[in-house]
């Protein structure tokens, strides 16, 4: 049976949905205070306020940080501006949006203002204001880190709104407790019947509905002998005093004929102090009548206390101290744990103490003197277990009276509070997730920061050695003597070594950090192998290794095309260096299940089962670099991570003396193609033209680096057809352009003063440069950084070390490309 309301005609507007959640006025509540910081912490703004709309739209403030309570905002027309479809509001900029900004912060010295909206049962009842002096904006990471704080705000009132229900159930059993009664009643502060319960029926045969809304029966009083006062009185001017009456007699002429009472109540009012009316109880003169009432009134008592969400309780605590003696205990929480007997002296409302953590039986104890001592209300959490079951949090909330014989009694209330608990753990965990996601973003940022330097610095000191190397082995003019020409093959090799070792460990620190982004595509098995094969074939020649392979028709996987021909090439480079001289390397592709098979088999030495399982670990050739085999120990590392993040697995199979082949299982793609692509052709180094096809050119370098300078002169010495240009910071390099308009614009991306890219961005943005041919000459050799320079508007981008194979070629075809549109 619930309980309906108690009768709230004429409760002032202003604080009629405000008293839902017992809240003290000009008081921040202590349990919404987090809220607010944390709401200030997620949109950062230093000015947050909670505050509550009342009836008439004005904003009760709730908590608040660096937000005057009294300026709080006004809510009719911001919840006109919601309607039916709450969501979070923001103004980047007041002064753009006026109106708005003034309705969201109240203040014109904001700029960027947001409100979130507070739910409850479907309806907009509070909001969080917030403020900052500058402009700003919300990401969707922060609308919905507020989005759950406003949703955890919800919940909070919604749980002080059932505390406050639950206290005023408490206290209208307490007194319906205190008289005895046959049927219940209550009136509004005009008088008027607001509630009847249903024993009047049974006992007078007068149905409840012929009274609702009227006024009370003008009952006449009378004295214990059914007797007319003298002189007369009526039951409504003893109602008119608002005081309370007990046992007050009266009779009440009905239709069916007059009707002896007896009535007792109390005036109710209101959280103001207001007079709202009467709750009382009637009875009839008949002992009989009033005996079977009185039991049921009784029964009726314990089906209210069993509906309430929680247990009511009521205790003793002796004189002399000790552990309370229980008077009275409901059946509130008997589904979760049982309760103790009436009359039993226990620690707390609901089973043995040793069910209670002994942390927990401290802190009772501590709250429960304190409690008697100072007679403030008890209030204390706890956990409990019942058995087998899972432990519970439950909160017990009393307040204190001092009895004449030094004892004190509590009456109170024991709510299971296990939800609230977990959901505050879980805001715990939210707020440790966040922070760890944050920690591994910064160190992700951090790791991709130190693989842009990490790449710049290793690669331009490599751009010299190589590219002087390649610049002597290539000078005709004045060859080296056989015996220096080899040392400098030496050079080059050690020099290509090392870049190749600086390309293999960025690459693993790629994968590592999450950089590479691989693609799930429809691929051509067949198409990766016979482009693997052309690729490799030279270098299997010079060893004298044969290739060989066996394809399936349509063998397709779903992978990224790049990454599997870099998981090839490493198994076939791996296959020809570990083979005997004149051995052969075979490629074998099969299906297998809904797996596709890619395996590399050799006719080397082989590998025991100790060196198989260190194969896969970074830097460990096993041995190989006593045998003088060029390699890095990091290519079957980035095996394994591209076979792993495109969905599949790697696995050798080898023996000593008996080769090892390296099988590659990865998933089968089904998907039809319209025809099948041509292979790729083999891609063959440049070969640089004349110097005679181009009768001009003038070329600007733009470079700090005076090595790098010096190799490019070097380059450009060849060619007397060429004009070069040098300019060490990108100022400079500007004005250089502006003035010699050149056909071509090599351009260093970080230079002392400005970027590489800022360059490009004041020749493009200048109509006398804006057609320039740019192209990024850098060691910044990231994908990233090539894809940003690219969409900057670089027209191509030249790594460094720099193949001077290519780089001719590419610079004649500039040229002359320029020298064409001249003619």
């Amino acid at each position: 049976m619930s309980v309906p309301d108690a009768p709230m005609a004429d409760r002032r507007a202003r604080s009629a949905l405000a008293d839902q959640w017992d809240l003290r006025e000009g008081h921040q509540d202590a349990s919404l205070m987090p809220l607010v910081t944390l709401a200030a912490q997620a949109a950062n703004c230093p000015s947050c306020l909670l505050g509550l709309f009342e009836a008439d739209g004005v904003v009760r403030p709730l908590a608040w940080q660096a937000w005057s309570a009294e300026a709080a905002p006004q809510g009719n027309a911001l919840r006109a501006l919601w309607g039916t479809q709450a969501s979070i509001v923001s103004v980047a900029d007041a002064r753009l949006k006026p109106l708005l900004g003034s309705l969201l912060a109240g203040d014109e010295r904001a700029r960027f203002a947001v409100a979130v909206p507070v739910e409850v049962d479907g309806e907009v009842v509070a909001a969080f204001w917030l403020k900052h002096p500058d402009p700003g904006g919300l990401a969707s990471s922060q609308c919905q880190s507020l989005e759950a704080l406003a949703a955890l705000a919800a919940t909070l009132l919604i749980q002080a709104r059932q505390r406050r229900e639950a206290d005023e159930h408490a206290q209208r059993m307490h007194d319906l407790a205190r008289v005895s009664s046959d049927w219940m009643w209550e009136a509004d502060a005009q008088g008027r019947c607001s509630w009847i319960s249903g024993d009047l029926y049974s006992l007078t045969g007068i149905h409840p509905r012929e009274l609702i809304g009227n006024p009370l029966p003008p009952e006449l009083l009378v004295d214990d002998q059914g007797r007319p006062l003298s002189p007369p009185q009526y039951l409504s001017d003893v109602l008119a005093t608002r005081q309370p009456l007990s046992r007050v007699l009266s009779r009440w002429d009905t239709a069916q004929g007059p009707l002896w009472l007896s009535r007792s109540a109390v005036p109710v009012f209101d959280a103001q102090g207001e007079f709202v009316g009467y709750r009382g109880t009637a009875r009839t003169m008949s002992s009989k009548l009033a005996q079977e009432h009185r039991q049921e009134q009784d029964e009726r008592l314990q089906r209210l206390s069993a509906e309430v969400p929680g247990a009511l309780v009521q205790f003793v605590v002796p004189a002399e101290g000790g552990d309370p003696r229980y008077l009275y205990v409901s059946a509130g929480l008997s589904r979760w744990i049982a309760p103790v007997p009436e009359g039993t002296t226990a620690l707390a409302p609901f089973g043995p103490a040793d069910d209670m953590a002994l942390e927990d039986q401290a802190r009772w104890r501590a709250a429960l003197k304190r409690s008697v001592n100072s007679l403030r209300p008890l209030q204390v959490e706890y956990r409990r277990r019942s058995g087998r079951g899972p432990q519970r949090w439950f909160e017990t909330r009393a307040s204190a009276q001092r009895l004449p014989d030094g004892s004190t009694v509590f009456h109170g209330f024991t709510a299971d509070i296990t939800a609230r608990r977990s959901l505050e753990a879980s805001r715990l965990e939210n707020e440790v997730l966040r922070r760890e996601k944050a920690a591994a973003e910064a160190a992700n940022r951090a790791k991709s920061e130190f693989l842009s330097r990490a790449s710049h610095e290793l690669r331009t000191p490599l751009n010299a050695v190589v590219g002087f190397a390649q610049l002597m082995s290539m000078d005709t003019a004045n060859p080296l003597p056989p015996e220096q020409a080899h040392r400098l093959m030496g050079l080059r090799s050690a020099g290509q070594r090392l870049l190749d070792l600086v390309n293999d460990v960025l690459d693993v620190a790629r994968i590592e950090a999450g950089g590479f982004a691989l693609k799930k595509d429809r691929v051509d098995l067949g198409q990766v192998v016979e482009t693997c094969l052309v690729t490799m074939r030279p270098m299997a020649a010079a060893r004298e290794v044969v290739l060989q392979a066996n394809l399936s028709e349509e063998a397709a996987v779903c992978g990224d095309t790049m990454a599997l021909e870099q998981v090839l090439i490493n198994l076939l480079s791996n296959a020809i260096k570990y083979n005997r001289h004149g051995g052969r390397v075979l490629v074998n592709v099969w299906p297998d299940g809904e797996q596709q098979v890619l395996a590399v088999s050799d006719q080397g030495g082989g590998l025991d089962a100790e060196a198989q399982s260190q194969l896969f670990q970074p830097f460990n050739r096993l041995g190989a670099e006593r045998q003088r085999i060029e390699g890095s120990g990091l290519g079957l590392v980035i095996v394994r991570d591209l076979v792993h993040a495109m969905g599949g697995k790697i696995e050798v199979i080898s023996a000593p003396q008996h080769g090892a082949e390296f099988r590659v299982l990865l998933p089968r793609d089904h998907r039809k193609v319209a025809a099948k692509a041509a292979p790729v052709a083999p891609r063959h180094p440049l070969t640089a033209p004349g110097a005679a096809s181009v009768s001009m050119g003038t070329v600007l370098y733009i470079e700090d680096e005076p090595l790098n300078v010096l190799l490019i002169q070097e380059v450009f010495r060849a060619h007397p057809a060429w004009t070069l240009h040098v300019c060490t910071d990108g100022a400079a390099g500007v004005a250089m352009a502006q003035s010699i308009q050149p056909d071509l614009v090599l351009v260093d991306i970080n230079l002392p003063d400005i970027s590489g890219l800022e360059v490009l961005g004041q020749l493009r943005a200048s109509p006398q440069t804006a057609g320039l041919c740019c192209v990024a000459l850098s060691a910044d050799a990231l994908p990233e950084q090539i894809s940003a320079a690219r969409v900057a508007g670089f027209d191509d981008y030249w790594t460094k070390p720099v193949d001077l194979a290519q780089l001719m070629p590419a610079i004649c075809r500039v040229l002359e490309k320029h020298a064409s549109k001249r003619a």
